[in-house]
């Protein structure tokens, strides 16, 4: 039980857990049995959740605060949000790779739902780069006001999803925003 209990709580555990979900896909790419286009939507919604459960992991340690499975998800919290960019870098390629030219991205990104995306994964990037204990201690209280740009990448990864054509995913913001709103009450107390 122990051993078992120490693989879990194990950090590279989790993040092999986190990866779980790209291996169907990559597989299937890599195998011939599906395209890049087939590829693209299942990573980005994975990334997206990432970003809901690394968002909703702060209101929910505050909410849950005396109990463990809180502590342990807010160790983990930083993963969560390399994931959700890792996820959102790897769709974007895949949405590269299905378009096929410079010109054809080029033509479309004036439209919305797809500036909508680009612009997310821009904002996670430097979450993603600091977000490591060196830049912890090395930022101090800048880390924690950059690491803000978490929300508007959030505001920007649902208008992108619901706006490529799957407006069900606007229910995913309602977790993150119910939760929140709960968070800061309770801080407010």
């Amino acid at each position: 039980m122990q051993a078992i209990r120490t693989v879990w709580n194990a950090k590279p555990f989790f993040w092999l857990l986190l990866t779980i979900p790209a291996i169907a896909p990559l597989i299937g790419y890599f195998g011939g049995s599906l395209s890049a286009h087939d590829v693209v939507y299942p990573l980005g919604e994975w990334g997206a959740r990432w970003l809901i459960l690394a968002l909703i992991v702060g209101p929910l340690a505050t909410i849950f605060r005396r109990l463990g499975w809180a502590k342990w998800l807010v160790q983990r919290r930083r993963a969560l949000g390399v994931m959700a960019f890792v996820y959102g870098l790897v769709h974007l390629v895949f949405y590269a790779i299905d378009k096929g030219t410079l010109d054809t991205i080029l033509a479309e990104l004036p439209e919305i739902g797809i500036w909508t995306g680009w612009v997310a994964v821009l904002l996670m990037l430097p979450l993603a780069l600091t977000s490591n204990d060196t830049s912890v201690r090395v930022m101090r209280a800048a880390w924690k006001k950059l690491h803000l740009l978490a929300y508007p990448a959030f505001v920007f990864v649902m208008a992108h999803w619901a706006l490529i054509g799957d407006f069900g995913a606007l229910v995913w913001a309602v977790p993150v925003i119910a939760l929140q709103a709960w968070g800061f009450l309770i801080r407010k107390r």
